[in-house]
């Protein structure tokens, strides 16, 4: 029996109120050299993410950093490796925007922040749809 702790995947929310199991992305850091840069997961629900989202599919096409494969679109229903270069992109362009609401303000900031915590240690962010 194996004495490894589960993962858990912390779900960041601003205005979602639906079910437990909604539609929306995981986000998981990639180190190429070393898988434990995984370890720390976030997931946050559909609804909360549309706001952001436009600044991540903005940047497409992209070609994965390992394999060369082209990707055209953001696939909101797969994986969508996004190289560390393309996450300080859209991390800048978020942390310019001129949100009135000081709750969704304090959301977007939540999450730059975690992306700028992982990046220094992760190669990629995959954000991973369940749509």
């Amino acid at each position: 029996m194996s004495n490894k702790k589960a993962e858990t995947i912390r779900t960041m929310k601003y205005r979602y109120i639906g079910p437990k199991n909604g539609i929306g992305y995981s986000f998981s850091p990639i180190r190429y050299e070393d898988a434990a840069a995984g370890n720390n997961r976030i997931f946050i629900y559909d609804e909360d993410f549309s706001d952001m989202l436009p600044y991540i599919q903005q940047k497409y096409p992209l070609a994965d950093i390992r394999t060369g494969e082209v990707y055209a679109a953001f696939d909101p229903c797969w994986d969508n490796p996004i190289p560390k270069a393309v996450w300080e992109q859209v991390v800048q362009e978020l942390d310019a925007l001129s949100v009135e609401d000081p709750d969704q303000l304090a959301f977007i900031h939540s999450f730059t922040a975690w992306v700028r915590e992982v990046l220094e240690q992760a190669d990629e962010i995959v954000v991973y749809g369940n749509l």
